[in-house]
């Protein structure tokens, strides 16, 4: 018996947006939320001197605050829940390395490495794109590259917990220091 889908595909612009937080708010909608299918997307632009490190789309993000209707149901223990939330689900899960999320292979290489081996380097670059930038009053084009990113989200209500229609919700993501989810490839 083919199972029938009742999945909307929304996009949100962000409430806020800024170095320190990325937050989503969700009004009262007729339809349920069930956040193991929810994704998290965007993209990111990186300087040609860095690589992403392995689970880089996680290690953005320090933390993620749930409300549901305007009381908190998540609680911060330590700079890394989001990131390690990802790997354990990932492990336990038994998913497959996905770039979408910033998965690349199963090492985690330091900059030495990545400095002696291109063909790593290569394999984690995402579109290359040219920007006009501007240093110390001078116009410059510098290369950059783009990485598309697709996160599940990680929160304990996202393992098939159902969010019943009509209620309010919002997704604080608390960014991390970019220098976390990186190796500089000088």
């Amino acid at each position: 018996m083919k199972e029938e889908q009742y999945n909307k595909c929304i996009k949100v612009p962000a409430l806020f947006n800024n170095e320190n937080l990325l937050q989503f708010s969700f009004g009262p909608d007729k339809r349920c939320l069930l956040l193991k299918e929810s994704y998290l997307s965007f993209s990111i632009d990186l300087p040609e001197l860095f690589i992403p490190d392995n689970n880089f789309g996680a290690k953005l993000f320090e933390f993620l605050d749930f409300n549901i209707n305007y009381s908190d149901v998540s609680f911060k223990c330590s700079p890394n829940d989001y990131d390690y939330t990802s790997f354990i689900n990932g492990r336990v899960n038994k998913r497959n390395l996905y770039p979408f999320e910033g998965l690349f292979d199963n090492r985690n290489y330091d900059s030495s490495e990545l400095k002696s081996n291109t063909d790593i380097v290569d394999a984690r670059r995402g579109q290359k794109i040219v920007k006009t930038v501007m240093e110390k009053g001078v116009t410059k084009e510098k290369t950059y590259y783009r990485y598309q990113m697709m996160l599940p989200i990680n929160h304990g209500l996202s393992k098939g917990q159902v969010l019943p229609a009509g209620v309010h919700f919002q997704l604080t993501f608390h960014r991390a220091n970019a220098k976390k989810g990186t190796v500089t490839n000088l």
